[in-house]
């Protein structure tokens, strides 16, 4: 709901919770990544959307944040190839 909310960095605490309930569970993975790029942490995102790939390597969300980031970081080609990657998998996202 906090999500919904617009309110991601508020959500954080309660993935996290779920995390440690459930480590592998991928949709608690990536809003936490989320919730950390939001709240302007986006190195610790990109650990939590690693592990988001590696639970599942075609999650086209982590897949366009992840790109999001690099993009922030001044690597467009980065960006792109994982935005490529994402549309590849989804055509439509």
């Amino acid at each position: 709901a906090l999500i919904r909310q617009k309110q991601p960095e508020a959500a954080l605490p309660n993935f996290l919770a779920a995390h440690a309930i459930e480590p592998n569970f991928v949709p608690t993975l990536y809003n936490i990544g989320y919730c950390l790029f939001r709240a302007n942490q986006p190195e610790q995102a990109m650990v939590w959307l690693e592990r988001v790939l590696e639970q599942d390597q075609t999650h086209v969300a982590a897949l366009k944040l992840m790109g999001d980031i690099q993009q922030q970081w001044e690597q467009p080609e980065k960006a792109v190839a994982l935005w490529q990657q994402a549309l590849t998998i989804q055509p439509d996202y």
